[in-house]
Formats: structure tokens, C-alpha cells, sequence
């Protein structure tokens, strides 16, 4: 198997896990199988040369095709992860605030200190 049609094959694997439904059961191992992909798919690009057949140059005619989608679906995983992530952390400090109202109060609050002598 050539280094493209490897490629390719990395890039229809990286396509179909990107629009695989993501729900709190498989998130961890589909966000590694994505990365891990993404890895090989890094290595394969370094070794690609100029296509020189015509397969070879419907091949990446077609990986040009489904780069976009996998930009924009990538984009779109990473800021729903972010959101996540920053959702998990307000709760968090909800929880904290709800658990010690009084943690972030002032000791010398309402205090008056007479400074004369």
C-alpha cells in the first residue's frame, strides 16, 4: 500500500470517527482513537510526494475534498469541549460558593479601628 492511499484510508477513519455521535459514555475513547489518527495521519503527511497516476490524483482530489470538513468538524468539537470544560468549572464554583458562602468575606468587614492615641 502506497504512503497516499495510507493517508487516505487515515483520513476516511478520521471522518467517520468525527461523526460518530459524542455522549458522555464514549467521549474519552473516541476523543483517543481521533487523536491517535491524527498522529499517524501526521507521520503519513511528512512522506507524501507529488501524485503522479490518475487513482493517485482522485485519491487526494478527494482528501482535499474532506479536509474542510474535518477542519470544521474538528473546530466544532474543540469548542464544545471548551464549553464544557468551562461549564464544569462554573459549577464547580457554584458548588464551592453554595457549600461556604462566607469564604470570600472580608475578616475586618464592619470593623471600625480607631487609629488615635
Amino acid at each position: 500500500m502506497s504512503v497516499l492511499e495510507e493517508f487516505y484510508e487515515l483520513t476516511i477513519q478520521l471522518y467517520s470517527k468525527l461523526n460518530q455521535k459524542i455522549n458522555s459514555s464514549n467521549r474519552t475513547q473516541l476523543l483517543e482513537d481521533i487523536n491517535g489518527v491524527l498522529s499517524e495521519r501526521e507521520e503519513r503527511i511528512y512522506l507524501l510526494t507529488q501524485p503522479v497516476t490518475d487513482v493517485d490524483k482522485t485519491r487526494m482530489k478527494e482528501i482535499l475534498t474532506l479536509e474542510p470538513r474535518i477542519q470544521q468538524r474538528l473546530n466544532f468539537l474543540f469548542t464544545e469541549l471548551k464549553m464544557e470544560m468551562k461549564n464544569v468549572k462554573k459549577q464547580k464554583s457554584s458548588n464551592q460558593k453554595y457549600t461556604n458562602p462566607y469564604k470570600n468575606v472580608s475578616g475586618s468587614d464592619g470593623m471600625f479601628l480607631d487609629k488615635k492615641k
